[in-house]
């Protein structure tokens, strides 16, 4: 089985850097890394999944975790994990260097990082990877 992986725009929040997936099975993916959103197809058959944001976390040893939070329940919880421990680690021990997520507040989105505990608005970034583009 091969695929080919890309970079498409979200609908639900126009993040310029999604990720696509298609594979010659029959497989489509894409999963936005700023809202959470997610679709995936096999078939003919679409499953779209809603997000209020999305997480990144990024080891030491240069690997990453990403993933999408669905309620506020989820996002709560995960600031309290981080919380309780003071840190994530994965599975070889190798602790997190960064630890950040989006979230919208007001119809905008931000950014808050957990290991500088701030946060702050995601329009400075957006901003410098559309002129990147052009």
């Amino acid at each position: 089985m091969s695929s080919v992986i890309d970079e498409k725009e979200c609908p639900e929040c126009d993040n310029l850097h999604g990720f696509w997936e298609i594979s010659t099975s029959g497989l489509e993916y894409f999963f936005c890394d700023k809202c959470g959103y997610s679709v995936n197809n096999e078939n003919g058959k679409s499953k779209h999944y809603g997000g209020i944001g999305a997480y990144h976390i990024v080891f030491s040893g240069g690997g990453g975790q990403m993933g999408s939070f669905k309620t506020k329940k989820d996002v709560i919880g995960f600031e309290e994990d981080f919380k309780k421990e003071g840190f994530f680690k994965n599975g070889v021990e190798e602790k997190a260097v960064e630890v950040y997520y989006y979230f919208k507040k007001d119809g905008k989105w931000f950014i808050k990082d957990l290991i500088l505990d701030k946060e702050y608005p995601v329009i400075i970034k957006e901003m410098f990877d559309r002129l990147e583009r052009k």
